[in-house]
């Protein structure tokens, strides 16, 4: 298990010229003969103690996380997705692949389809464009809080941009990780006894490994991992070998820092965006996010800790006696005894992700429609319990999606919220502005957008709340307007602002929201339906809507 995550290119490690050779045929025979990639996902719940702490969770193919999706750009995928549960439906999003051409292969219940009913399978095919690190993960309610996500690499076709620096690729995938089901935990979320707080993750996961203090445990059957190495992911590294890790935080929650004790780590992509190489010794990465690194197995031959921190300040209060805000991983030089690490953390200089470039400059366009979003959290008159507004307006999951609803030319459900986009080359800038004093990660599907700058508040009412007039005219400054970082998933702190850019080219009905699942879960979203006179009129036909919930 510890090396599933892990592709080489070292089979011929001391045959460089044959290496070349056997990487230039694979890549042949993968792209120009291979019609179709295919793979089958089959979702359902098993029990399973991935932190010691024994609970229900929603498996992918028998695993938490999901096997990995490895394919080149400009293949055409097929994934093909058994619901083997009884009583819920489910769908799949690809996070970051942008679906050109392919609307209705999002997976976003309510939005570009209708959930896969239980005990049925359902084929999403889509050809991919970009490439880089992504994920997929249920936009169904909750479910990926459960365990259902994993990791998918989109390999460059015409060759890795930064191959040359790099021997073996390995994916770091981390979960925030609930000992509660999150259907129970929206259900208090949402509900006036929460006060709008959220639920605290009990742990967190490093490729399905965890160390959770049982101690800390209320009840339920709970073994102590904590001085478990066992229970530890383990990289087992070469020295003098170099590695590529693909970091995703596929959490619900949490906002994570990564490091490695003792080794320098060199940006070489953000959300499938290759970068100009940019070297630290920690990243904060938010939740959806994703960054791959160059690190060098230079040291000394010995054992290190792989830390992955969970970002305390937007937990809630008393965490410190709940839960284990860390998981810790060990790399392991071969040569090296079976000892613990006992390296110390060392996280600076950490990631300013503005001051990454694209490997490829494109310059931010000039904006030809600007739209001013602002997020706050509110009890309504007609109600006990909190919800989110993005832009005055709280989302509910419509019970038609509504890509079907633009294609049939019937009304949208107004409980939906939606933001007509006509003009193709249209240049949409969009500031964020947050009433919240707490951060939110925004993902916006079907695009990679040009970040521009963000920027943040101190002032607070005696509350300790934001200060509306405060954020609004709060200056941002204008980064790298000649090469911004182009991404799909980007934080707005709290009392701040963030602007980026996007251009409209892509036709399609794309979601944008907060990636913490409890926010979106409150409806802290809305809908791009984007050229709608292009969107393309295929769509699936062999699933039954039912209600969103279904």
């Amino acid at each position: 298990k510890n090396n599933i995550n892990m592709t080489s290119k070292s089979l011929m490690m001391y045959h460089p010229l044959l290496l070349l050779v056997s990487i230039n045929m694979i890549m042949m025979m993968t792209v120009g003969v291979c019609a179709k990639r295919q793979f089958y996902l089959e979702i359902g719940w098993k029990e399973a103690s991935p932190d010691g702490y024994s609970r229900p969770v929603l498996a992918v193919n028998g695993t938490i996380p999901g096997p990995l999706l490895s394919f080149y750009s400009g293949e055409e995928v097929e994934i093909t997705v058994f619901n083997n549960m009884v009583s819920n439906g489910t769908t799949i999003h690809w996070h970051g692949i942008s679906q050109y051409s392919f609307p209705s292969m999002d997976g976003v219940l309510g939005v570009t389809q209708c959930n896969i009913p239980p005990q049925t399978s359902y084929v999403y095919s889509f050809t991919t464009y970009e490439w880089g690190t992504f994920w997929y993960h249920s936009h169904t309610a909750t479910q990926y809080t459960d365990g259902l996500s994993g990791p998918i690499i989109v390999h460059r076709s015409s060759g890795e941009i930064y191959s040359d620096f790099y021997d073996f690729d390995v994916v770091l995938f981390f979960q925030d990780w609930y000992h509660n089901i999150s259907s129970d935990l929206v259900k208090y979320y949402m509900s006036p006894k929460s006060g709008g707080s959220e639920p605290n993750p009990d742990s967190a996961l490093l490729n399905g490994f965890g160390q959770y203090n049982c101690s800390l445990a209320q009840e339920g059957k709970c073994e102590d991992q904590n001085n478990n190495n066992k229970n530890r992911y383990k990289l087992n590294v070469f020295p003098g070998f170099r590695y590529r890790l693909r970091i995703i935080n596929g959490a619900a929650f949490a906002h994570m820092n990564f490091s490695i004790d003792g080794h320098m780590l060199d940006v070489i992509e953000a959300d499938g965006t290759d970068t100009v190489m940019y070297s630290v010794k920690s990243l904060n990465v938010n939740i959806a996010q994703r960054y791959s690194v160059i690190m060098r197995a230079e040291e000394k031959i010995d054992n290190y800790w792989i830390r992955m921190n969970i970002t305390t300040s937007d937990l809630q209060p008393g965490w410190k006696e709940q839960i284990t805000p860390w998981v810790l991983g060990i790399l392991h030089y071969d040569g090296a005894s079976e000892d613990e690490p006992t390296t110390k953390l060392s996280c600076d200089p950490v990631l300013d992700s503005l001051s990454l470039s694209p490997y490829v400059p494109i310059p931010a366009p000039e904006p030809t429609l600007e739209l001013n979003l602002t997020v706050s959290f509110a009890i309504p008159p007609d109600s006990e319990t909190q919800y989110a507004y993005l832009a005055m307006k709280s989302f509910e999951v419509p019970k038609s999606p509504i890509l079907y609803s633009v294609l049939n030319n019937q009304p949208i459900d107004p409980s939906s919220q939606v933001i007509i986009l006509p003009k193709r080359g249209e240049v949409v800038q969009i500031t964020l502005m947050n009433y919240d004093n707490g951060e939110h990660p925004f993902h916006l599907h079907g695009h990679n957008f040009s970040v521009l700058g963000k920027s943040s508040s101190s002032a607070r009412d005696n509350e300790g709340g934001c200060i509306v007039k405060e954020v609004n005219d709060l200056y941002v400054p204008i980064f790298h307007k000649n090469n911004p970082i182009r991404r799909d998933t980007e934080t707005v702190y709290g009392c701040g602002k963030t602007i980026f850019r996007f251009i409209v080219d892509n036709p399609g009905t794309w979601f944008f929201h907060c990636h913490m699942e409890w926010h979106l879960e409150a409806g802290l979203a809305l809908v791009f339906v984007e050229l709608p006179q292009e969107i393309p009129t295929i769509l699936p036909d062999d699933l039954v809507c039912l209600s969103p919930s279904s």
